[in-house]
């Protein structure tokens, strides 16, 4: 694949973590007479009440910061994108007007090579993903290690999965 979104060694780890959240908010222990009948807002507000460790603020910071230089960086690639549309858009219906073959090819010939050369610069995003992955990958062990310490946070957890809650 060219330009992958991210490393074999970044999309293991992520597979790893998953796996892990899924065995922690899964393991048996954390269930309780009445749990099928908590509402939404009494899930919140045992989470709130139990003692968790949950995602550090290390690994929640710099989640956050990886966030926000992904999403910056990923703006400016789609301004840039629109610019060269909008750039080919007018290049293509000029070679349109012209007589002959020859404006329409060389037209989609330069809009080949931009659009080649814009992917191979899209390619600088592939570190601000892989950072922004790897923090979403130390907060996802972060919460599987305070699953597995308190099996009753896992338990709320899958509740509010299941009952999609917000909040």
């Amino acid at each position: 694949m060219s330009n992958p979104p991210m490393s074999v060694a970044t999309c293991e780890q992520m597979l790893k973590m998953q796996a892990e959240m899924m065995g922690a908010i899964n393991a048996p222990g954390g269930e309780r007479p009445g749990d099928d009948q908590l509402t939404c807002a009494q899930i919140v507000e045992e989470m709130k009440a139990t003692r968790a460790a949950g995602v550090s603020q290390g690994n929640a910071s710099e989640g956050a910061a990886a966030a926000e230089d992904l999403k910056a960086k990923m703006q400016r690639a789609q301004a840039e994108a629109a610019a060269l549309s909008a750039t080919q858009g007018a290049r293509s219906a000029g070679a349109a007007v012209v007589p002959g073959n020859a404006p329409g090819q060389a037209a989609a010939t330069a809009n080949l090579a931009e659009q080649k050369a814009l992917q191979d610069r899209n390619a600088r995003l592939n570190p601000a993903r892989e950072r922004a992955i790897q923090a979403n990958a130390n907060s996802m062990g972060d919460l599987s290690r305070s699953m597995r310490e308190n099996p009753r946070f896992a338990r709320l957890i899958k509740l509010a999965g299941e009952r999609n809650c917000q909040g």
